[in-house]
């Protein structure tokens, strides 16, 4: 092949490839060495134990570890006998779902802009000693930073319409004489919304 490589010419280098590796292309490669290097790196790299899948399963992930969940955001845990909201993965934060905050040694839940809420930085609350978010008028919810329902002396927050779940607002369960939030499909949690 040395007599190739001081050749100008490229039709004799191209020869020199063919005559070199028979007919196979310069790219290919012999699937005897594919098996072999594959094998190699099974042997390098077991399988993980039922005991480390399950490990790894219930750590927080960042954003850049979980992949698009087939299970729909907001619908139930996909962990056994849990009843609590999916985040991003299929199940609640404590079971592996969501958004860990990506604050070094931080193990809480990302809210804002991948950190936790103490971690986000973002607008606070402006009553003294409130570390919340602002949410309206540089007000927390708890301190009157949203919009109050318009039913008489009701204070929890407006969904829709000027009202609370409870008094009108937003959508409710489909099932007759349940009051709760739809999740999806026209149900609640409850009746099997989000499943």
């Amino acid at each position: 092949m040395s007599g190739c490589m001081s050749s100008s010419d490229e039709s004799d280098v191209s020869a020199c490839n063919h005559e070199d590796q028979g007919d196979a292309s310069p790219m290919e490669i012999p699937a005897d060495d594919l098996a072999t290097s594959d094998e190699d790196e099974e042997a390098s790299n077991p399988p993980p134990t039922k005991k480390q899948k399950t490990l790894e399963s219930k750590k927080p992930k960042t954003p850049s570890q979980i992949k698009k969940s087939t299970v729909k955001v907001g619908g139930k845990c996909s962990s056994t006998n849990c009843s609590k909201k999916a985040l991003q993965g299929g199940h609640c934060f404590e079971h592996g779902g969501g958004y860990k905050c990506s604050e070094e040694g931080c193990t809480k839940q990302a809210k804002v802009r991948g950190k936790c809420v103490p971690h986000s930085g973002g607008n606070r609350c402006t009553q003294p000693d409130c570390t919340k978010l602002a949410r309206l008028k540089g007000l927390c919810i708890a301190h009157g930073g949203a919009n109050v329902c318009s039913f008489q002396n009701c204070t929890k927050t407006v969904q829709s319409k000027g009202k609370c779940i409870d008094h009108g607002g937003g959508k409710k369960c489909s099932k007759r004489g349940c009051h709760n939030q739809v999740v999806s499909d026209k149900l609640c949690f409850e009746h099997g919304g989000g499943n």
